[in-house]
């Protein structure tokens, strides 16, 4: 079965039904057959594009969902060297807009020889060549 990892994108898109892409991206997460990851890294910056697209409350009760363990992805703690890879992958990448939250990504889908990402940021994620692969597999796809 094949792991995956989330980005703030995929779960924004998924939790808001309002949003442009939530049909695309409920279908690829239907066809998951395991739960993705999400580094509690990307916490913060999901509250805040959910509360700046849809309002405060929606952040307040995805951080209830996910602290209550009721969401569609399994939350992981980014260790102290996925935070030194991290620096690594945001100096390499710096020029590509790669941020902070998606160089986490990179790191612990590395550690964990994760091969998917599941994100709407095909710009950013396309250009990584991680240590462990040739290239990520990002879905959904583009249709």
């Amino acid at each position: 079965m094949t792991t995956s990892i989330a980005d703030t994108s995929f779960i924004v898109s998924l939790v808001n039904p309002r949003d442009p892409d939530h049909a695309l991206v409920a279908r690829t997460a239907r066809t998951l057959r395991t739960t993705p990851w999400l580094p509690s890294s990307a916490l913060a910056e999901i509250c805040f594009v959910l509360s700046g697209r849809i309002g405060r409350s929606a952040a307040t009760v995805f951080v209830d969902l996910a602290g209550q363990g009721s969401t569609s992805f399994a939350l992981l703690e980014p260790n102290l060297a996925d935070y030194r890879r991290t620096a690594e992958i945001m100096t390499k990448y710096g020029d590509s807009g790669l941020d902070f939250v998606d160089a986490v990504i990179v790191a612990v889908a590395e550690r964990l020889n994760i091969g998917t990402i599941l994100t709407l940021d095909h710009r950013h994620f396309g250009v990584v060549r991680p240590r462990h692969r040739g290239a990520f597999e990002l879905l959904p796809a583009p249709e």
